[in-house]
């Protein structure tokens, strides 16, 4: 643990009662008692954080159709490839386009076509 620093609080007097007695029936200070309900506190907004966003990607995967594990590989394996397909594409417009451009720049500087450099 860190540094330790000082608070004051303040507590209702029938809260105060129960972190005294829950103090006594521990044996522990009433600085641990409070460290430990803010812990358990804190770990109970993770635990509900989790299963809210655990619920909203099981939705999610049910609206796809996706229930068992071999679901979603087959999901994940359709997605993956119709990816490469869509970039494979694009590549072939794109090194077409480079192609293009070289081929016409060298024609440009050969003239063995009869074309002449607009220079």
């Amino acid at each position: 643990m860190g540094i330790a620093v000082k608070k004051r609080i303040s507590l209702p007097s029938k809260l105060a009662k129960e972190v005294e007695d829950i103090s006594r029936e521990k044996g522990k200070s009433l600085s641990a008692v409070i460290q430990d309900a803010l812990r358990l506190a804190r770990k109970e907004i993770i635990k509900k954080e989790f299963f809210q966003i655990q619920d909203y990607w099981s939705r999610k995967a049910k609206e796809k159709g996706i229930l068992t594990e071999k679901d979603l590989e087959r999901y994940l394996k359709t997605y993956i490839i119709n990816s490469l397909r869509k970039y494979l594409e694009l590549w072939k417009i794109v090194s077409s386009v480079v192609n293009l451009t070289l081929l016409y720049t060298e024609c440009l500087d050969c003239h063995s076509c009869g074309s002449r450099n607009p220079d």
